[in-house]
């Protein structure tokens, strides 16, 4: 009898061991897994570059990314709200009437209709179409009318119906669709059509003036409220009145090609993005330059107004989006990691540093009379290993103060940079370099400064 007794104690005292062992495994597990949480909405971000960007409501702002992600932010907090990766790399986004769902066109030519509010996918379109430019929803006719390589169409989102609408015109096109009336304007070669958006009949078309030809792909056209219209090829940028079909080419601003063109609601201001990495505002119709913003480290991809007009949303291939408030002309967010928007898609290689009197850019020499003005000589090579984004030297060097202020060498301000015929003329494609002289021009009053590169540790000069 004391056996089995001896036996029942031992056994509780075991069971109790093993359930006190159970319990402490339990709570290892639960503090491993506080230590160590899964990957929370307000860490997700972009990891490549943003291609398009639209505003949802007041306060919330939807894009999608050559990560194949889409992200709904939230502009206030500048965080994550959902996100969901698509099968197909997304190109566009564009939304229907009941501005609850959208539609994202992909570049396999897929279109997927989507809940706004939790990203899910609602109904998938397969269709014929391949590297969708452009997509814009007509609210007056509930369709989307858009372009592609070959070609522009008409999508009715309620039926699924892919219709090939006939073109005008050679190449590549750009269209528009206008905020009230059942009209569009179609954007090729040098002129603009307005066309009746529902028999496709002309009902203007007029010539640009000072068009050139040149070999850059995208060409943009917007309508500004009811009478206006804007468009843009290369650094150019064009405003008019469409009714009179008279158009005004704007002094050139931009130092490379606009990549983004957008109007605002109220048909009062034109915003405008480009590959010298910056955002303009501009005033309809007079076309005066209202402001700009600088931020982005790659070319400006998309834009878009939110807030009824008071803010500007700009995305860039350097993976990011800024909220601009157009009030105090300041940056209020950016969506996005900054270490990715600063990570280097090219290699700076500089061989010398000298001091010079004099350069030259083309045929024409250049001369430094002011004794007081330096002229520093840079011996390097840029090469562009990014698999996307062209560049433009304008924006890759720096001139750093000793209080770490960096000034952007772009050209015609106070610290200026040229190389070779006109740096900022030159566009180096993914996988090409620019190798020459490039000289800086530092005007009074002099600091010391240093020429540096994010990935290169810096190359002092001699005070001034």
């Amino acid at each position: 009898m004391k056996s089995f007794t001896r036996n029942v104690l031992l056994f509780i005292v075991l069971m109790g061991l093993f359930l006190a062992g159970c319990s402490t495994g339990n709570k290892q597990k639960a503090t491993k897994s506080i230590a160590n949480p899964t990957k929370k909405l307000t860490d997700v971000f972009h990891h490549k570059g943003v291609l398009d960007v639209k505003a949802v409501g007041q306060h919330n702002i939807v894009s999608v990314g050559r990560d194949s992600l889409i992200i709904l932010w939230n502009a206030d907090s500048g965080r994550a709200i959902w996100q969901k990766r698509m099968p197909y790399l997304p190109h566009r986004i564009g939304f229907d009437s009941k501005r609850n769902a959208l539609w994202v066109a992909c570049g396999a030519g897929v279109l997927y209709r989507i809940l706004s509010h939790k990203l899910t996918i609602e109904k998938t379109v397969p269709t014929i179409l391949n590297n969708i430019l452009q997509f814009e929803y007509h609210p007056a006719l509930a369709v989307f009318f858009g372009s592609v390589n070959k070609g522009l169409f008409r999508f009715n989102p309620d039926d699924a119906n892919i219709q090939i609408l006939p073109n005008r015109v050679a190449g590549l096109a750009a269209i528009a669709t206008h905020f009230r009336q059942p009209l569009i304007a179609v954007f090729g070669s040098n002129r603009i059509f307005v066309q009746d958006a529902r028999t496709l009949k002309i009902v203007k078309s007029f010539a640009l003036p000072g068009y050139k030809a040149g070999n850059h792909k995208e060409r943009f056209v917007t309508f500004v409220g009811d009478r206006g219209i804007a468009a843009s090829y290369g650094e150019n940028l064009w405003m008019g009145d469409w009714q009179q079909g008279v158009m005004r080419l704007l002094p050139k601003n931009h130092h490379a090609p606009i990549t983004a063109l957008v109007a605002s609601s109220d048909g009062t201001l034109v915003a405008t993005g480009s590959m010298d990495k910056s955002v303009k505002l501009w005033q309809w119709p007079k076309g005066d330059l209202q402001g700009s913003f600088y931020g982005h480290f790659l070319t400006v991809t998309a834009l878009a107004f939110a807030d009824s007009g008071k803010k500007l949303i700009s995305a860039s291939e350097d993976a990011s989006l800024i909220v601009w408030n157009l009030k105090t002309r300041l940056a209020e967010k950016r969506l996005g990691s900054l270490q990715i928007a600063m990570r280097n898609p090219w290699k700076l290689s500089i061989y010398s540093v000298r001091y010079a009197r004099s350069f030259k850019v083309g045929s024409e020499e250049y001369n430094v009379s002011d004794p007081k003005t330096k002229l520093i000589k840079v011996n390097a090579q840029i090469t562009n290993s990014g698999p996307a984004d062209n560049i433009f030297f304008s924006s890759n060097l720096f001139l750093t103060a000793p209080d770490q202020t960096r000034f952007h060498c772009v050209g015609l301000e106070n610290y200026v940079a040229l190389a070779p015929k006109a740096y900022f003329k030159r566009r180096i494609a993914p996988g090409k370099s620019l190798k020459g002289n490039f000289i800086f021009i530092i005007e009074p009053p002099y600091r010391k400064y240093t020429i540096t590169y994010e990935t290169l540790k810096p190359i002092p000069l001699k005070n001034y």
